[in-house]
């Protein structure tokens, strides 16, 4: 508790012994000094923590605008193979139209080369049974003149022979 004031009294006039009284109040009032020193370690606590915060405050700000370019970049990388699968999804369906074409090109090609083939097997047949059949009527005449030669010849010989001997009669 603290000095008690006096009531009325002579001595009591505004601004007298005032000054006393508020000393002797203030210095009741005045912390021990092993406040102060607690108080002090308080605010270097406060102080260092303070400091932390604004770190960590700034560490997670980088972290964020880390995180952001990351997920940016992983977009634009996205975006990237998506267009990539896209043209080569083009560049396939443009393959298969142009292997479908080359396909039917080479079908009808196939088909027209059998064709000619096939026409020109057939008229090879034709023509070599008709140079057969030629032949074989040719070889039929040879032979058939080859025997009348050979029969002429013999009966030259059976004639001249006998018109020889005719002679040496």
């Amino acid at each position: 508790m603290g000095p008690k004031k006096k009531k009325g009294g002579k001595g009591d006039k505004k601004g007298g012994g005032s000054s006393k009284e508020d000393a002797m109040i203030e210095n009741a009032m005045k912390p021990p000094v092993s406040f102060q020193v607690s108080r002090q370690l308080d605010q270097e606590k406060i102080d260092a923590l303070s400091t932390r915060v604004e770190s960590l405050l700034d560490s997670n700000n980088a972290l964020r605008t880390s995180s952001t370019r990351n997920e940016k970049d992983t977009h634009d990388i996205v975006l990237y193979f998506q267009r990539e699968l896209e043209m080569k999804d083009v560049l396939i369906h443009k393959l298969n139209e142009e292997l479908v074409k080359r396909e039917t090109q080479l079908k009808f090609e196939v088909d027209r080369m059998t064709t000619r083939f096939n026409k020109e097997f057939s008229e090879m047949q034709t023509n070599t049974h008709s140079r057969i059949e030629q032949l074989a009527t040719s070889r039929k005449a040879a032979f058939s003149f080859s025997a009348s030669l050979i029969i002429i010849a013999l009966s030259s010989k059976n004639f001249l022979s006998k018109s020889s001997t005719c002679c040496v009669i």
